[in-house]
Order: C-alpha cells, then structure tokens, then sequence
C-alpha cells in the first residue's frame, strides 16, 4: 500500500514538472504593429492593431492567454498607456490581432507607441517592442461648440435629432460642421448609468461627433474640487459604457482664471489632472483630451504665464474666448496664445459668441463682444478671414461658437444695429 502511494506521488510529480516545463516554454510576441491611418487628423479615431505570436517551444497543441499593454509616447516625452487588454487561446506557432481604438485627441505631432505582453498576473513580461511604431497626428480646422443646457438630451428624441442635424449643416451649411461639443455637466444631479447620455453621446459619436464632458466654475476653482468631481463622473460614467463610442472623449474646463497673484495654484490644480485616479481609471487610462478656456485677461495681464501654462503636460488644447465682431479683433486677442501654441505644440480655438447683447453697454455681453447683431453670414466672413490669416500656424485648428441656443437662433442677415462706444482695444 506504502509503495503504491508512493508511485502516485511520484507519478504526480512528474505531471507537474512536465507542465511547468511546458509553461516555462511558453511564450509570446509582438510580430507587428500597424494604424489605420499613419498620419490622422486630430480628433479623430484610429485603429491600432496588434498581432501577437504564440512562440512557444515543444509538441501538441497548447493554447496560451497574454494580457497587452499599448503604450504612447507624446511629442513632449510624456507617456500613457491604454486600457489593457487579453487575448486568449493562441495556438503554437500561431498569430491573433487585438484591435485597440485610439481618439486622436489635440497634440498635433509624432507619437511613438508601443506594445508590452505579460502574462495574465502580470508577473512576466513576455515581450515588449519599446516605443518604435511611429504616428503623426496632423492638423485639421474644425468647429466646436459650448452646449450649457443639457435638458435638451433628456427631454426626448426631438430635441437630441435637432440639436445633432444643426451640427452637420449648422444654418445650413454643410462645410461649417461642429465635430466637437462641450457639453455641460452636473455630476451632483446627473447618474453615471444614464441612458439618455448614452444615446446621445452614441448618436454624435455616429455622426462624426466627439463630446466633451464641460464644467463651468465662478470663482476661481482654487476654492473648490468640482472639477475633479467632473473627472470622477466622466471616468465611472466611462468605465460603466460598453461600447466605447458611448463614451465622453475628454474634460473641458471653462473658467476665466484672472487673479494675477494665483496663477501659481491655478497651474497646481490642473496639472496632474489627467493622472487623478478614481475606482482604478485615469483621464489617460481612458485616453481623455483636457482642454480649457481662457479669457482676455492672458492677453493683458496674464501673457507672461502663458508658457508655464502651455508647458502643463495635461493641457492638450485651449479655447481662447476671443469675443469680438471683428476678424481684425478676434486675431489680435488670440495673437499670444497662438504663439504659444506653436512654440510647445498644443493646439488653439477661437472662440466667438452670439448671445443677445445686454441693454446695459456696461454689462456682459457688450455688442462688439457678439455677432449677435452683425447675424451668422457675417460672423462666418469675420472667421474665414480669422481662417486665412493663421493657415499656417501650427496651433490653429479652428472657431469654438458660443453657445447651441443662441447659434442656432441667429439671424443669418444683419439685425437692427445698436449705437454703443467701441470696444477694439486690449486695454478696454
């Protein structure tokens, strides 16, 4: 009985030695990566695809599983890695392919990218190619849009089919599409497993549309932690989506920072942003754009921050809320960061605005500060001359409208004008 138990034990022995044997021999690599498009625009999505081999040693037909890891590398040396991703039962000898989307985002420039497997515990790294696949992301004017009133997505279908229609021909004009929206929200009143914002977000994303989660602050945010609040929302909102086109494709703050002596914690409580951690995702993990509003006053009094700020690794794009009637104006009040944006490769907006002027000229908005009067045929002359001036910026990708109710209300042809003072200079 002693030795028959003795032979099984032996016998059990050897089974598991020949299996991590096998195991030890087990191996995999990446035999390629390849883009669907090697030099996209920005905001836009692309496939990466990776192929992967099983190049295990031995005899039969052992299936193996790999977890892979894509990682990109920005054109400022800051790295992010994708969501993770398994692949299962990959014969010896054999080839799969694991498709990841990437959104092309704002940072204009090469991009290397890479590709590390481990195994399932992520305790051995089986291969890695190092950053050596290379990708351009080249430059495109488009159109966004601030949309504050987000009753009109839960409100039912009419609305949502109005809203998407006026950006594919916003007054009817086909060559003026918004391929980008700020959408406002509230993550105090709004759940993340919300299926109108679903729906919408997946009809837009069909459209060619990517939407941004927005989130407006007066005061200063300094005070406040609602914009990671936002970020909290948008990563658990994200990570509860099963169709990544159902997904927010970045954060948008508008704040119009201007205390001069707190530039300093303003830079703090932005930079970072994109690494703040929530139930284990990241605004990288999830490949999220972080973009920002700034007002006159980085014109005036804040244009020697400018370069800290467009140094900040997180910030992928600004809006400048340039809101003059005037191309001449709009190009002087966008001038700096312009520059800026060229020097350290982040992108720029100019925004205008086409709200109703307030009766009292000293009040916001002030007529020159909106194409309100001059109407909508106007307003795209004053761009396209905005358009031409800065062709050949780098930074330059294109108009931001403020706001979808007061756009969509504006007269093509000119209203009645009002008398008010001028409102041309910098220093007004």
């Amino acid at each position: 009985m002693y030795k028959k138990s003795k032979l099984s034990l032996v016998i059990i022995f050897v089974m598991l030695t020949t299996i991590s044997v096998a195991f030890a021999k087990q191996s995999f690599k990446v035999e390629k990566i390849t883009f669907s498009n090697n030099t996209p625009p920005i905001n836009s999505q692309i496939d990466i695809t990776v192929t992967i081999k099983n190049t295990s040693t031995g005899k039969g037909t052992e299936q193996g599983a790999v977890t892979a890891h894509i990682g990109i590398q920005r054109p400022d040396k800051s790295k992010f890695y994708l969501q993770p991703r398994k692949l299962n039962d990959i014969e010896r000898g054999k080839t799969k392919e694991l498709i990841f989307k990437f959104n092309t985002g704002f940072v204009l420039g090469k991009f290397l990218v890479g590709c590390d497997l481990w195994d399932s515990s992520k305790s051995n790294m089986f291969d890695s190619t190092g950053f050596n696949y290379e990708l351009t992301i080249k430059k495109k004017l488009i159109r966004a849009m601030w949309v504050w009133h987000t009753e009109i997505i839960h409100g039912g279908e009419s609305g949502v089919v109005q809203l998407l229609d006026f950006c594919l021909a916003p007054h009817n004009n086909k060559s003026k599409k918004i391929s980008l929206l700020y959408l406002f929200i509230n993550p105090k009143s709004m759940k993340t497993n919300n299926k109108s914002l679903r729906n919408f977000i997946q009809k837009a994303t069909d459209k060619g549309i990517s939407v941004h989660a927005l989130y407006g602050i007066i005061p200063w945010p300094g005070g406040s932690n609602t914009i990671y609040d936002v970020v909290d929302y948008v990563l658990e909102y994200n990570k509860q989506c099963p169709l990544l086109e159902s997904r927010f494709k970045g954060v948008h703050l508008d704040h119009e920072f201007w205390e001069k002596d707190k530039f300093a914690k303003y830079k703090n409580f932005i930079n970072g942003i994109k690494s703040h951690t929530f139930n284990s995702e990241t605004m990288n993990s999830q490949n999220l754009a972080f973009g920002l509003d700034t007002g006159e006053e980085w014109e005036t009094y804040h244009k020697h921050y400018l370069s800290e700020l467009f140094e900040t690794p997180d910030l992928d794009f600004i809006t400048v809320m340039s809101y003059r009637d005037h191309a001449a104006d709009i190009i002087s009040w966008t001038s700096d960061e312009i520059t800026a944006g060229d020097k350290y490769g982040k992108t720029v907006f100019a925004g205008v605005e086409t709200h109703r002027p307030n009766p009292n000229p000293k009040k916001w908005p002030h007529p020159k500060n909106t194409f309100y009067e001059e109407g909508n045929n106007k307003m795209e002359d004053e761009l396209a001359k905005v358009d031409y001036i800065y062709s050949d910026r780098q930074s330059y990708i294109g108009a931001a409208i403020h706001f979808y109710q007061a756009y969509y209300k504006l007269s093509d042809s000119p209203r009645q004008s009002v008398k008010h003072a001028p409102l041309n200079s910098k220093t007004n």
